[in-house]
Protein backbone atom coordinates (compact mmCIF):
# COMPACT_ATOMS: atom_id res chain seq x y z
CA UNK A 1 0.00 0.00 0.00
CA UNK A 2 1.49 3.30 -0.81
CA UNK A 3 0.87 4.22 2.38
CA UNK A 4 3.37 2.02 3.98
CA UNK A 5 5.83 2.21 1.22
CA UNK A 6 9.54 3.04 2.68
CA UNK A 7 8.12 2.45 6.20
CA UNK A 8 8.90 -0.62 8.55
CA UNK A 9 5.74 -2.09 8.31
CA UNK A 10 6.16 -1.77 3.93
CA UNK A 11 9.40 -4.36 4.63
CA UNK A 12 7.22 -6.61 6.05
CA UNK A 13 4.74 -6.78 3.58
CA UNK A 14 4.28 -10.04 1.90
CA UNK A 15 4.87 -9.39 -1.02
CA UNK A 16 8.76 -8.34 -0.22
CA UNK A 17 9.17 -11.14 2.90
CA UNK A 18 8.32 -13.86 0.67
CA UNK A 19 10.37 -12.46 -2.25
CA UNK A 20 13.65 -11.74 -0.65
CA UNK A 21 13.15 -15.36 0.89
CA UNK A 22 12.26 -16.95 -2.38
CA UNK A 23 15.48 -15.59 -4.17
CA UNK A 24 17.14 -16.99 -1.65
CA UNK A 25 18.60 -14.54 0.22
CA UNK A 26 19.76 -15.18 3.96
CA UNK A 27 20.04 -11.94 4.90
CA UNK A 28 19.12 -7.84 4.76
CA UNK A 29 21.19 -5.53 5.38
CA UNK A 30 19.36 -1.73 6.53
CA UNK A 31 21.02 1.26 5.87
CA UNK A 32 21.08 3.52 8.88
CA UNK A 33 17.32 3.35 10.98
CA UNK A 34 19.10 4.68 14.57
CA UNK A 35 16.99 8.22 14.84
CA UNK A 36 19.10 10.34 12.82
CA UNK A 37 19.17 14.25 12.02
CA UNK A 38 19.90 16.35 8.79
CA UNK A 39 23.60 17.77 8.65
CA UNK A 40 23.02 21.30 8.50
CA UNK A 41 25.20 22.15 5.86
CA UNK A 42 23.21 20.15 3.35
CA UNK A 43 19.94 21.44 5.09
CA UNK A 44 20.99 25.34 3.65
CA UNK A 45 21.07 23.73 0.06
CA UNK A 46 17.56 21.87 0.62
CA UNK A 47 19.19 18.62 0.55
CA UNK A 48 18.60 16.24 3.02
CA UNK A 49 20.74 12.82 4.85
CA UNK A 50 18.78 10.49 2.32
CA UNK A 51 21.91 7.96 4.27
CA UNK A 52 20.74 8.13 7.74
CA UNK A 53 24.66 8.65 8.76
CA UNK A 54 24.22 11.29 11.16
CA UNK A 55 23.02 9.50 14.04
CA UNK A 56 20.99 11.50 16.62
CA UNK A 57 19.41 8.79 19.28
CA UNK A 58 21.24 5.54 18.31
CA UNK A 59 19.10 3.47 20.50
CA UNK A 60 15.52 4.66 19.05
CA UNK A 61 13.88 3.85 15.21
CA UNK A 62 14.05 6.53 13.00
CA UNK A 63 10.44 7.86 13.29
CA UNK A 64 10.51 9.06 9.25
CA UNK A 65 10.33 4.99 8.62
CA UNK A 66 7.22 4.48 10.92
CA UNK A 67 4.03 3.87 9.65
CA UNK A 68 2.21 4.01 12.61
CA UNK A 69 3.00 6.20 16.10
CA UNK A 70 4.37 2.98 18.21
CA UNK A 71 7.95 3.12 15.74
CA UNK A 72 9.50 0.01 18.00
CA UNK A 73 6.75 -2.76 17.84
CA UNK A 74 6.28 -1.63 14.19
CA UNK A 75 10.26 -2.37 13.75
CA UNK A 76 10.34 -5.52 15.59
CA UNK A 77 7.19 -6.52 14.07
CA UNK A 78 9.12 -6.31 10.66
CA UNK A 79 11.97 -8.31 12.07
CA UNK A 80 10.26 -11.13 13.56
CA UNK A 81 8.12 -11.16 10.06
CA UNK A 82 11.31 -11.65 8.24
CA UNK A 83 12.66 -14.13 10.13
CA UNK A 84 9.78 -16.60 9.67
CA UNK A 85 10.70 -16.38 6.24
CA UNK A 86 14.61 -17.26 7.40
CA UNK A 87 15.89 -14.01 6.58
CA UNK A 88 17.93 -12.18 8.98
CA UNK A 89 17.81 -8.25 9.89
CA UNK A 90 21.38 -6.96 9.53
CA UNK A 91 21.69 -2.97 10.56
CA UNK A 92 23.95 -0.46 9.48
CA UNK A 93 25.14 1.39 12.40
CA UNK A 94 27.78 4.43 13.10
CA UNK A 95 29.30 4.37 16.10
CA UNK A 96 32.38 6.76 14.92
CA UNK A 97 30.39 10.19 14.45
CA UNK A 98 27.57 12.28 15.91
CA UNK A 99 25.45 14.46 13.76
CA UNK A 100 27.18 17.73 15.08
CA UNK A 101 29.91 18.25 12.87
CA UNK A 102 33.18 20.01 13.04
CA UNK A 103 34.35 21.86 16.78
CA UNK A 104 32.27 25.04 15.41
CA UNK A 105 28.98 22.66 14.28
CA UNK A 106 26.27 22.64 16.97
CA UNK A 107 26.30 20.83 20.29
CA UNK A 108 22.82 18.56 20.37
CA UNK A 109 23.77 15.66 21.99
CA UNK A 110 27.16 13.95 22.85
CA UNK A 111 28.79 17.36 22.90
CA UNK A 112 26.65 19.08 25.47
CA UNK A 113 27.95 16.29 28.24
CA UNK A 114 31.12 15.97 27.62
CA UNK A 115 33.72 17.30 24.91
CA UNK A 116 36.23 14.70 25.77
CA UNK A 117 34.70 11.90 24.02
CA UNK A 118 35.77 13.39 20.65
CA UNK A 119 39.41 13.44 19.52
CA UNK A 120 40.86 16.25 18.08
CA UNK A 121 41.80 14.80 14.30
CA UNK A 122 38.91 13.94 11.56
CA UNK A 123 39.05 11.22 10.74
CA UNK A 124 35.41 10.65 9.59
CA UNK A 125 35.08 13.21 7.45
CA UNK A 126 32.21 14.28 8.42
CA UNK A 127 33.93 17.08 11.13
CA UNK A 128 34.33 14.75 14.54
CA UNK A 129 35.58 11.63 15.44
CA UNK A 130 34.41 10.03 19.25
CA UNK A 131 37.00 8.73 20.92
CA UNK A 132 36.90 4.92 22.18
CA UNK A 133 39.54 5.49 24.42
CA UNK A 134 37.00 6.72 26.51
CA UNK A 135 34.77 4.11 28.53
CA UNK A 136 31.47 6.39 28.11
CA UNK A 137 31.27 5.63 24.19
CA UNK A 138 32.43 2.38 24.87
CA UNK A 139 29.34 1.69 27.23
CA UNK A 140 27.21 3.53 24.88
CA UNK A 141 28.31 1.28 21.91
CA UNK A 142 27.56 -1.97 23.75
CA UNK A 143 24.35 -0.89 25.56
CA UNK A 144 23.51 0.63 21.48
CA UNK A 145 23.91 -2.85 19.98
CA UNK A 146 22.24 -4.76 23.21
CA UNK A 147 19.26 -2.57 22.16
CA UNK A 148 18.57 -3.70 18.70
CA UNK A 149 19.83 -7.13 19.64
CA UNK A 150 16.69 -7.21 21.84
CA UNK A 151 14.75 -6.18 19.00
CA UNK A 152 15.74 -8.97 16.95
CA UNK A 153 18.26 -7.90 14.90
CA UNK A 154 21.10 -10.71 14.18
CA UNK A 155 24.28 -8.69 13.17
CA UNK A 156 25.70 -5.66 12.29
CA UNK A 157 27.57 -3.53 9.93
CA UNK A 158 30.06 -0.80 11.19
CA UNK A 159 30.38 2.34 9.32
CA UNK A 160 34.72 3.04 9.62
CA UNK A 161 34.31 0.06 11.77
CA UNK A 162 38.85 0.84 12.63
CA UNK A 163 37.78 3.89 14.46
CA UNK A 164 36.37 1.66 17.25
CA UNK A 165 39.95 0.29 17.62
CA UNK A 166 41.44 3.36 17.79
CA UNK A 167 41.94 5.16 21.46
CA UNK A 168 42.89 9.23 21.67
CA UNK A 169 43.35 9.21 18.23
CA UNK A 170 46.25 6.84 18.06
CA UNK A 171 46.74 4.45 15.90
CA UNK A 172 44.11 1.07 15.29
CA UNK A 173 44.91 -1.45 17.50
CA UNK A 174 42.84 -4.69 16.35
CA UNK A 175 43.10 -5.71 20.41
CA UNK A 176 41.33 -2.70 21.75
CA UNK A 177 39.94 -2.24 24.94
CA UNK A 178 36.13 -1.56 22.56
CA UNK A 179 37.23 -4.77 20.48
CA UNK A 180 37.79 -7.00 23.44
CA UNK A 181 35.11 -5.84 25.19
CA UNK A 182 32.97 -6.94 21.79
CA UNK A 183 34.79 -10.00 21.97
CA UNK A 184 33.80 -10.98 25.44
CA UNK A 185 30.27 -9.81 26.39
CA UNK A 186 28.06 -12.67 26.66
CA UNK A 187 25.22 -10.89 25.40
CA UNK A 188 26.44 -10.48 22.06
CA UNK A 189 28.18 -13.97 21.43
CA UNK A 190 26.14 -15.01 18.72
CA UNK A 191 25.76 -11.85 16.91
CA UNK A 192 27.42 -11.26 13.39
CA UNK A 193 29.52 -8.40 12.49
CA UNK A 194 30.73 -7.05 9.63
CA UNK A 195 32.34 -3.50 8.83
CA UNK A 196 34.86 -1.48 6.52
CA UNK A 197 38.37 -1.98 7.19
CA UNK A 198 39.50 1.74 7.17
CA UNK A 199 39.12 5.49 7.79
CA UNK A 200 40.70 8.78 7.05
CA UNK A 201 43.58 8.38 9.95
CA UNK A 202 45.84 6.82 7.27
CA UNK A 203 44.69 10.02 4.82
CA UNK A 204 45.45 8.72 0.71
CA UNK A 205 46.12 5.23 2.22
CA UNK A 206 42.94 4.29 3.57
CA UNK A 207 43.32 0.53 3.24
CA UNK A 208 45.74 0.28 5.48
CA UNK A 209 44.07 -1.67 7.72
CA UNK A 210 42.57 -4.18 5.54
CA UNK A 211 42.73 -7.45 7.42
CA UNK A 212 43.61 -6.42 10.95
CA UNK A 213 39.84 -5.55 11.65
CA UNK A 214 39.24 -9.13 10.73
CA UNK A 215 42.57 -10.77 12.77
CA UNK A 216 42.98 -13.72 14.82
CA UNK A 217 43.61 -12.74 18.50
CA UNK A 218 45.61 -15.28 20.67
CA UNK A 219 43.59 -16.96 23.53
CA UNK A 220 44.43 -18.09 26.92
CA UNK A 221 42.64 -21.17 26.68
CA UNK A 222 44.20 -24.15 25.49
CA UNK A 223 46.61 -22.15 22.78
CA UNK A 224 43.35 -21.93 20.86
CA UNK A 225 42.85 -18.78 18.71
CA UNK A 226 39.63 -16.72 18.47
CA UNK A 227 38.58 -15.22 15.67
CA UNK A 228 38.08 -11.27 15.68
CA UNK A 229 34.32 -10.74 15.80
CA UNK A 230 34.34 -8.57 12.67
CA UNK A 231 34.85 -9.56 8.99
CA UNK A 232 35.48 -7.00 6.86
CA UNK A 233 34.09 -6.08 3.49
CA UNK A 234 36.87 -6.73 0.85
CA UNK A 235 38.40 -4.59 -0.87
CA UNK A 236 40.80 -6.50 -2.65
CA UNK A 237 37.58 -8.52 -4.37
CA UNK A 238 36.04 -5.40 -5.37
CA UNK A 239 37.93 -4.18 -8.06
CA UNK A 240 39.67 -7.43 -9.66
CA UNK A 241 36.70 -8.92 -9.73
CA UNK A 242 34.68 -6.28 -11.42
CA UNK A 243 37.42 -5.73 -13.94
CA UNK A 244 37.32 -9.20 -15.09
CA UNK A 245 33.55 -9.25 -15.12
CA UNK A 246 33.22 -5.58 -16.83
CA UNK A 247 36.48 -4.59 -18.14
CA UNK A 248 37.29 -4.71 -22.12
CA UNK A 249 40.92 -6.03 -20.89
CA UNK A 250 41.37 -9.02 -21.08
CA UNK A 251 44.98 -8.85 -19.74
CA UNK A 252 44.10 -9.40 -15.81
CA UNK A 253 46.02 -12.61 -14.70
CA UNK A 254 44.37 -15.83 -13.50
CA UNK A 255 46.26 -15.55 -10.67
CA UNK A 256 44.52 -12.28 -9.19
CA UNK A 257 40.83 -13.25 -9.89
CA UNK A 258 41.70 -17.34 -8.40
CA UNK A 259 42.86 -15.45 -5.05
CA UNK A 260 39.46 -13.47 -5.05
CA UNK A 261 37.34 -16.78 -5.58
CA UNK A 262 39.64 -18.56 -2.96
CA UNK A 263 38.42 -16.38 -0.42
CA UNK A 264 41.70 -13.72 -0.61
CA UNK A 265 44.11 -16.11 1.93
CA UNK A 266 46.46 -13.47 1.95
CA UNK A 267 45.18 -11.08 4.65
CA UNK A 268 43.00 -13.13 5.65
CA UNK A 269 43.27 -16.18 7.68
CA UNK A 270 39.62 -17.68 6.53
CA UNK A 271 36.73 -17.06 3.81
CA UNK A 272 34.43 -16.22 7.16
CA UNK A 273 36.26 -13.19 7.45
CA UNK A 274 35.51 -11.38 4.20
CA UNK A 275 32.11 -9.79 2.60
CA UNK A 276 32.46 -9.56 -1.51
CA UNK A 277 30.46 -6.98 -3.25
CA UNK A 278 30.56 -7.10 -7.05
CA UNK A 279 31.01 -3.31 -7.50
CA UNK A 280 29.32 -0.17 -5.83
CA UNK A 281 27.26 -0.21 -2.35
CA UNK A 282 25.18 2.65 -1.54
CA UNK A 283 28.01 4.86 -2.26
CA UNK A 284 28.76 3.81 -6.10
CA UNK A 285 27.25 3.11 -9.32
CA UNK A 286 24.81 0.15 -9.65
CA UNK A 287 25.95 -2.95 -11.26
CA UNK A 288 23.68 -1.35 -14.64
CA UNK A 289 25.20 2.38 -14.70
CA UNK A 290 28.59 0.85 -13.84
CA UNK A 291 28.18 -0.97 -17.68
CA UNK A 292 25.97 1.80 -19.00
CA UNK A 293 27.48 5.25 -18.58
CA UNK A 294 29.12 6.51 -21.59
CA UNK A 295 29.81 9.85 -20.07
CA UNK A 296 30.74 8.65 -16.63
CA UNK A 297 29.02 9.52 -13.20
CA UNK A 298 26.17 12.24 -13.34
CA UNK A 299 26.33 13.81 -9.99
CA UNK A 300 25.05 17.42 -11.28
CA UNK A 301 21.87 17.13 -9.22
CA UNK A 302 23.85 17.03 -6.16
CA UNK A 303 24.85 21.00 -6.17
CA UNK A 304 28.89 19.97 -5.67
CA UNK A 305 29.53 20.32 -9.83
CA UNK A 306 30.02 17.11 -10.18
CA UNK A 307 33.25 16.28 -8.22
CA UNK A 308 31.68 14.31 -5.22
CA UNK A 309 31.45 10.66 -5.29
CA UNK A 310 32.93 7.71 -6.81
CA UNK A 311 33.71 7.77 -10.94
CA UNK A 312 32.07 5.20 -13.53
CA UNK A 313 34.99 4.25 -15.51
CA UNK A 314 34.85 4.07 -19.38
CA UNK A 315 36.31 0.63 -19.54
CA UNK A 316 33.34 -0.80 -17.98
CA UNK A 317 30.51 0.77 -20.78
CA UNK A 318 29.31 -1.65 -22.93
CA UNK A 319 27.25 0.08 -26.15
CA UNK A 320 25.12 -2.87 -27.05
CA UNK A 321 22.25 -3.73 -24.31
CA UNK A 322 22.83 -7.78 -24.93
CA UNK A 323 26.60 -6.67 -24.01
CA UNK A 324 25.60 -5.01 -20.98
CA UNK A 325 22.91 -7.68 -19.86
CA UNK A 326 25.83 -10.52 -20.66
CA UNK A 327 28.56 -8.73 -18.19
CA UNK A 328 26.35 -8.14 -15.08
CA UNK A 329 25.31 -11.83 -15.19
CA UNK A 330 28.83 -12.81 -15.45
CA UNK A 331 29.40 -10.30 -12.27
CA UNK A 332 26.94 -12.29 -10.35
CA UNK A 333 27.96 -15.70 -11.27
CA UNK A 334 31.47 -14.84 -9.88
CA UNK A 335 30.79 -13.62 -7.02
CA UNK A 336 27.94 -16.73 -6.27
CA UNK A 337 30.87 -19.42 -7.06
CA UNK A 338 33.57 -17.06 -4.80
CA UNK A 339 34.55 -18.06 -1.10
CA UNK A 340 33.37 -15.54 1.42
CA UNK A 341 30.01 -14.09 2.26
CA UNK A 342 28.26 -12.11 -1.43
CA UNK A 343 26.27 -9.28 -0.94
CA UNK A 344 24.69 -7.18 -3.20
CA UNK A 345 23.25 -3.44 -3.01
CA UNK A 346 19.41 -4.05 -3.73
CA UNK A 347 18.58 -3.44 -7.78
CA UNK A 348 21.95 -4.85 -8.86
CA UNK A 349 19.77 -7.78 -8.98
CA UNK A 350 17.03 -6.04 -11.36
CA UNK A 351 19.61 -3.63 -13.72
CA UNK A 352 18.27 -0.78 -11.32
CA UNK A 353 19.47 2.47 -12.43
CA UNK A 354 20.20 5.93 -10.50
CA UNK A 355 20.74 7.58 -13.64
CA UNK A 356 24.60 7.20 -13.52
CA UNK A 357 24.00 9.61 -9.81
CA UNK A 358 26.97 7.71 -7.72
CA UNK A 359 26.28 9.44 -4.51
CA UNK A 360 22.66 9.58 -3.27
CA UNK A 361 23.59 10.60 0.19
CA UNK A 362 21.81 14.32 -0.73
CA UNK A 363 19.01 14.23 -2.51
CA UNK A 364 16.18 16.61 -2.79
CA UNK A 365 13.64 16.82 -0.60
CA UNK A 366 11.46 17.65 -3.18
CA UNK A 367 9.11 14.76 -4.73
CA UNK A 368 8.68 16.99 -7.85
CA UNK A 369 12.40 16.77 -8.38
CA UNK A 370 12.95 13.58 -10.78
CA UNK A 371 16.77 12.78 -8.84
CA UNK A 372 14.15 12.42 -6.29
CA UNK A 373 13.37 9.07 -7.61
CA UNK A 374 16.81 7.67 -8.18
CA UNK A 375 16.98 5.13 -5.73
CA UNK A 376 13.53 4.00 -6.01
CA UNK A 377 13.50 0.54 -6.92
CA UNK A 378 10.79 -0.90 -9.99
CA UNK A 379 9.05 -4.21 -8.98
CA UNK A 380 8.14 -6.83 -11.29
CA UNK A 381 5.30 -5.22 -13.20
CA UNK A 382 7.27 -2.40 -13.71
CA UNK A 383 10.47 -4.36 -14.98
CA UNK A 384 11.94 -4.77 -18.99
CA UNK A 385 12.73 -8.19 -20.36
CA UNK A 386 16.49 -7.55 -19.44
CA UNK A 387 15.88 -6.79 -16.36
CA UNK A 388 13.72 -10.01 -15.44
CA UNK A 389 16.66 -11.98 -17.21
CA UNK A 390 19.28 -11.07 -14.15
CA UNK A 391 16.60 -11.26 -11.48
CA UNK A 392 16.12 -14.65 -12.85
CA UNK A 393 20.30 -15.32 -12.89
CA UNK A 394 20.26 -13.64 -9.34
CA UNK A 395 17.97 -16.22 -8.02
CA UNK A 396 19.69 -18.97 -10.34
CA UNK A 397 22.94 -18.15 -8.69
CA UNK A 398 21.77 -18.07 -4.59
CA UNK A 399 20.23 -21.69 -5.26
CA UNK A 400 23.11 -23.02 -6.75
CA UNK A 401 25.23 -21.59 -3.64
CA UNK A 402 22.59 -22.56 -1.14
CA UNK A 403 23.00 -25.80 -2.33
CA UNK A 404 26.64 -26.50 -2.18
CA UNK A 405 28.39 -26.08 1.08
CA UNK A 406 31.95 -26.16 -0.88
CA UNK A 407 31.46 -22.89 -1.98
CA UNK A 408 31.04 -21.71 1.72
CA UNK A 409 33.90 -23.08 3.00
CA UNK A 410 34.76 -22.06 6.51
CA UNK A 411 38.18 -22.97 6.30
CA UNK A 412 40.67 -21.92 3.34
CA UNK A 413 41.50 -24.21 0.51
CA UNK A 414 44.43 -26.04 1.38
CA UNK A 415 45.18 -27.78 -2.12
CA UNK A 416 45.97 -30.99 -0.72
CA UNK A 417 44.36 -34.22 -1.51
CA UNK A 418 40.90 -35.06 -0.18
CA UNK A 419 40.87 -39.14 0.51
CA UNK A 420 37.53 -38.77 2.18
CA UNK A 421 35.94 -37.81 -1.40
CA UNK A 422 36.89 -41.12 -3.43
CA UNK A 423 37.75 -39.04 -6.60
CA UNK A 424 40.82 -38.88 -8.34
CA UNK A 425 42.34 -37.01 -11.07
CA UNK A 426 45.42 -37.57 -12.94
CA UNK A 427 46.44 -40.62 -11.43
CA UNK A 428 46.15 -39.07 -7.92
CA UNK A 429 43.71 -38.63 -5.29
CA UNK A 430 41.67 -35.09 -5.85
CA UNK A 431 42.31 -32.07 -3.94
CA UNK A 432 40.15 -30.18 -2.17
CA UNK A 433 40.42 -27.70 -4.82
CA UNK A 434 42.48 -27.80 -8.33
CA UNK A 435 42.88 -24.94 -11.04
CA UNK A 436 43.04 -26.40 -14.70
CA UNK A 437 43.68 -24.89 -18.09
CA UNK A 438 41.20 -24.39 -20.74
CA UNK A 439 42.84 -28.11 -21.51
CA UNK A 440 41.73 -29.58 -18.90
CA UNK A 441 45.09 -30.17 -17.49
CA UNK A 442 46.45 -28.78 -13.45
CA UNK A 443 47.84 -25.14 -14.19
CA UNK A 444 51.47 -24.23 -13.54
CA UNK A 445 52.50 -20.96 -11.85
CA UNK A 446 53.51 -19.78 -14.99
CA UNK A 447 50.42 -20.05 -16.56
CA UNK A 448 48.61 -18.92 -13.61
CA UNK A 449 50.49 -15.29 -13.80
CA UNK A 450 49.43 -15.27 -17.38
CA UNK A 451 45.51 -13.71 -18.54
CA UNK A 452 43.03 -16.36 -20.01
CA UNK A 453 40.62 -18.41 -19.66
CA UNK A 454 40.65 -21.32 -16.31
CA UNK A 455 38.63 -23.74 -14.69
CA UNK A 456 38.48 -24.60 -10.86
CA UNK A 457 37.36 -28.32 -10.02
CA UNK A 458 36.61 -28.69 -6.64
CA UNK A 459 36.07 -32.50 -4.71
CA UNK A 460 33.59 -31.61 -2.29
CA UNK A 461 35.18 -30.72 1.10
CA UNK A 462 33.07 -28.55 2.94
CA UNK A 463 36.15 -26.98 4.94
CA UNK A 464 33.98 -27.21 8.28
CA UNK A 465 36.20 -25.66 10.99
CA UNK A 466 37.35 -26.67 13.85
CA UNK A 467 35.13 -28.48 16.98
CA UNK A 468 36.46 -26.08 19.41
CA UNK A 469 36.31 -22.86 17.04
CA UNK A 470 35.23 -20.10 19.53
CA UNK A 471 34.02 -17.23 16.70
CA UNK A 472 30.23 -18.10 16.27
CA UNK A 473 29.91 -16.88 12.17
CA UNK A 474 32.56 -20.33 12.35
CA UNK A 475 30.90 -22.50 14.64
CA UNK A 476 28.11 -22.54 12.81
CA UNK A 477 29.55 -23.89 9.70
CA UNK A 478 29.30 -27.18 10.96
CA UNK A 479 28.05 -29.01 6.96
CA UNK A 480 28.43 -32.19 5.02
CA UNK A 481 30.38 -33.12 1.95
CA UNK A 482 29.35 -31.80 -1.50
CA UNK A 483 29.05 -32.99 -4.77
CA UNK A 484 32.19 -32.29 -6.62
CA UNK A 485 31.60 -28.81 -8.94
CA UNK A 486 33.57 -27.90 -12.09
CA UNK A 487 33.60 -24.40 -12.98
CA UNK A 488 34.54 -22.70 -16.43
CA UNK A 489 35.43 -19.21 -16.66
CA UNK A 490 36.34 -16.97 -19.42
CA UNK A 491 37.42 -13.49 -18.90
CA UNK A 492 38.62 -12.40 -22.00
CA UNK A 493 37.39 -10.95 -25.00
CA UNK A 494 37.31 -14.07 -27.42
CA UNK A 495 35.50 -17.56 -27.39
CA UNK A 496 37.91 -20.41 -25.16
CA UNK A 497 37.35 -23.78 -25.66
CA UNK A 498 37.15 -25.99 -22.91
CA UNK A 499 38.17 -29.77 -22.34
CA UNK A 500 35.98 -31.55 -19.63
CA UNK A 501 38.56 -32.95 -16.94
CA UNK A 502 38.77 -36.32 -16.60
CA UNK A 503 37.76 -37.98 -13.22
CA UNK A 504 37.21 -41.36 -13.48
CA UNK A 505 33.12 -41.94 -12.82
CA UNK A 506 32.09 -39.00 -12.37
CA UNK A 507 29.57 -36.89 -14.99
CA UNK A 508 29.29 -33.17 -15.63
CA UNK A 509 25.73 -31.47 -15.46
CA UNK A 510 25.34 -27.90 -16.32
CA UNK A 511 23.83 -26.11 -13.49
CA UNK A 512 24.24 -22.36 -13.72
CA UNK A 513 24.94 -20.56 -16.83
CA UNK A 514 25.90 -16.92 -16.98
CA UNK A 515 25.37 -16.41 -20.58
CA UNK A 516 21.85 -17.22 -21.83
CA UNK A 517 23.20 -18.05 -25.16
CA UNK A 518 24.46 -21.25 -23.90
CA UNK A 519 22.56 -23.41 -24.98
CA UNK A 520 24.33 -26.59 -23.50
CA UNK A 521 22.10 -28.95 -20.96
CA UNK A 522 23.13 -32.12 -21.05
CA UNK A 523 25.50 -33.79 -18.88
CA UNK A 524 28.98 -33.79 -20.39
CA UNK A 525 31.51 -36.70 -19.82
CA UNK A 526 35.37 -36.58 -19.86
CA UNK A 527 37.38 -35.19 -23.12
CA UNK A 528 34.12 -33.46 -24.16
CA UNK A 529 34.61 -30.02 -25.17
CA UNK A 530 32.78 -26.90 -24.70
CA UNK A 531 33.07 -23.33 -26.25
CA UNK A 532 31.86 -20.39 -24.02
CA UNK A 533 31.76 -16.70 -25.50
CA UNK A 534 33.66 -13.92 -24.22
CA UNK A 535 33.26 -12.76 -20.33
CA UNK A 536 30.74 -15.78 -19.72
CA UNK A 537 30.80 -18.74 -16.87
CA UNK A 538 29.48 -22.02 -16.70
CA UNK A 539 28.90 -24.09 -13.27
CA UNK A 540 29.20 -27.83 -13.55
CA UNK A 541 27.52 -30.30 -10.54
CA UNK A 542 29.77 -33.66 -10.41
CA UNK A 543 27.30 -36.81 -10.65
CA UNK A 544 28.68 -40.40 -9.81
CA UNK A 545 28.18 -42.61 -12.99
CA UNK A 546 27.18 -46.11 -12.31
CA UNK A 547 28.14 -49.20 -14.72
CA UNK A 548 24.73 -50.82 -15.38
CA UNK A 549 26.47 -54.11 -14.41
CA UNK A 550 26.66 -52.67 -11.09
CA UNK A 551 22.93 -51.06 -11.00
CA UNK A 552 21.73 -54.66 -12.11
CA UNK A 553 23.64 -56.12 -8.91
CA UNK A 554 22.08 -53.82 -6.61
CA UNK A 555 18.68 -54.60 -8.10
CA UNK A 556 18.80 -58.00 -7.63
CA UNK A 557 20.54 -57.46 -4.10
CA UNK A 558 17.48 -55.37 -2.98
CA UNK A 559 14.94 -57.62 -4.32
CA UNK A 560 16.70 -60.59 -2.49
CA UNK A 561 16.50 -58.78 0.95
CA UNK A 562 13.36 -57.65 0.28
CA UNK A 563 12.02 -61.48 -0.22
CA UNK A 564 13.94 -62.60 2.60
CA UNK A 565 12.28 -60.27 4.72
CA UNK A 566 8.89 -61.86 3.52
CA UNK A 567 9.92 -65.24 4.54
CA UNK A 568 10.60 -64.54 7.94
CA UNK A 569 7.63 -63.01 8.14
Amino acid sequence: PEKERGTYKGLANPVFTKWVSRMGFKAIELMPVESFGTDVPLAERGKQNHWGYMTMVPTAPHTGYAATDRPELEFADMVRTLKKQGVEVILDVVPNHTLESGPDGPALNLRLEDGQLYIRHDYTGCGNTRDFGHPINRRMFLEELKYWKGLGVSGFRIDLATIIGREHGGGFDPDSRMLRELRSDPELHDIKFYGEPWDLGEGANMQQQVGKLAARIASNDDDIYSQQHIAEWNPHYRTPMLDAALSHDDELPRSKMIWCMAGSSNPYSDPMQVVNKPGGGHDGPTLFDAVSGKHGKNNWPNGENNNDGNQIHSKHYWEKPEDRLRVQRFALGLLAVSQGTPMITIGHERCHTQNHNTNLYCISKNPEDPNNHSAWIKWPKQMDSDAKSVMAFTYACNKFRNQHASLRRATHFTGQPDEASGLSFAGKPMQDVTWLNPNGSIMNDHEIDHAGGFAMMTSGDPGNSSPKEKCFTRMVQRTERDSPLLVLVNQTMNPVTFTIPDVPGVSWKPSLKSNPEDTQTEPMKAGQQITLGFHSMIAFEGSRILEMGTVAEKIAARRNNTQGSAISA
